[in-house]
C-alpha cells in the first residue's frame, strides 16, 4: 500500500508516518523501505502491458 501510494504522490516520509499511525504498526523501517522503493523504482510496480501502453501514448 505504501509503495503504490508513494509512487503516485511522491511523499515518502508523510505516508510512512500516516500509515504507521493508522495501522498501529510501531516499526517504521518496513514501511519506509517500501515507500522509498516506490519513490525510486516506480517501474517495478508496472506490468509489461502497462509499460507498453505508456510508451504508445508518448509516441
Amino acid at each position: 500500500m505504501a509503495m503504490i501510494n508513494v509512487s503516485v504522490i511522491h511523499t515518502p516520509i508523510s505516508k510512512t508516518l500516516l500509515l504507521s499511525n493508522l495501522t498501529n504498526f510501531s516499526l517504521l523501517t518496513p514501511i519506509l523501505f517500501a515507500s522509498l522503493m516506490g519513490l525510486f523504482f516506480p517501474k517495478v510496480l508496472l506490468t509489461a502491458s502497462q509499460l507498453k501502453s505508456q510508451q504508445e501514448a508518448i509516441h
